[in-house]
């Protein structure tokens, strides 16, 4: 069931945390295209833009790295990354497989991938490691 930019941010939100913020945020991925609203980009006036539910664990990945602070660009490379690998991450959840977006620093660039299991590169001058697993636990991804 499609759902509006207000149902992604009521089911992601963490308790205090500012739903108005959220629901900027989204919006502001939007614009840059890193999400993709059902239909029309644009429905119109008092029309509210929709989204796949599929939305609900890009928007938790890429809020995770807004809190961090990391740049729209670096964003949009995690999230290529992590929507390529996708399809593996349920059948591994079932296994009780741990999943870790890494992204890091090395002398010659920037470096996003995934991993099972806890390990950072050792090559990297400064690593933000992302504990996918436990960013979607206690979530409601799915409508109840």
């Amino acid at each position: 069931m499609p759902l509006t930019v207000s149902e992604i941010a009521e089911r992601i939100a963490k308790p205090g945390a500012s739903r108005a913020a959220l629901v900027e945020r989204i919006r502001h991925w939007t614009r840059e295209r890193l999400i993709a609203p059902v239909g029309k980009r644009n429905p119109g006036t008092g029309k509210h833009r929709v989204y796949d539910e599929a939305v609900v664990e890009d928007v938790l990945i890429l809020n995770a790295m807004a809190n961090m602070g990391l740049q729209i660009g670096l964003q949009r490379t995690a999230l290529t990354l992590v929507r390529h690998e996708k399809p593996g991450w349920r059948e591994k959840a079932k296994r009780g497989v741990l999943l870790f977006l890494e992204i890091d620093t090395l002398p010659d660039g920037q470096l996003a991938h995934l991993h099972e299991g806890h390990w950072i590169n050792p090559n990297a001058e400064h690593a933000i490691v992302f504990n996918l697993t436990r960013l979607f636990a206690g979530r409601s991804l799915e409508k109840e």
